[in-house]
């Protein structure tokens, strides 16, 4: 049985997908499958090692200059890991670029009257041109971020979600 879980990322000409399989051995495979519009052929690409099968099942895929990235919460859900698939066509070269860190709401933002708040791990929306990621933070707020300097920027833009009942 094949079940693909997300479909994010165009790049190369191709569409990609996060699956997981079963095998007759009663194991499940996670990968990347990839479709190649120009030639209508699939292929599948593996994800990086990782000994919890659980663990890809909530992982996320992203459009990375001209490669691949996938995205995944960690195993606390206290990061947020970010893995390149650094040459398109070699499976192997896999890099964990980073790791993000769950972050208190910033200081402008409304604490509930108990003083309790909640931290919370930055959503990856996109990669930027210059390789600088547009993360979701609170309140819907996005923020642009340079994963080799660590600096945040204000985008200025809330994200809002209307649903219109006819």
């Amino acid at each position: 049985m094949l079940v693909c879980l997300r479909l994010q990322a165009f790049v190369n000409g191709a569409l990609h997908l996060v699956c997981y399989k079963t095998t007759p051995e009663i194991r499940v495979l996670h990968f990347v499958l990839v479709f190649d519009l120009e030639d209508e052929v699939f292929r599948e690409i593996p994800l990086p090692k990782h000994s919890d099968t659980f663990y890809w099942k909530r992982v996320s895929i992203l459009a990375y200059e001209n490669s691949i990235a996938v995205i995944e919460p960690g195993y606390s859900f206290d990061t947020l890991d970010i893995w390149v698939l650094k040459n398109y066509a070699d499976a192997s070269s896999w890099t964990k670029i980073i790791s993000l860190d769950a972050q208190a709401a910033p200081h402008d933002i409304p604490r509930p009257p108990s003083g309790f708040y909640i931290v919370k791990i930055p959503s990856l929306k996109a990669f930027r041109k210059s390789g600088e990621a547009i993360l979701e933070k609170y309140k819907k707020r996005l923020v642009s971020r340079n994963l080799e300097t660590q600096e945040v920027k204000d985008v200025s833009i809330v994200l809002l979600i209307v649903t219109l009942r006819v």
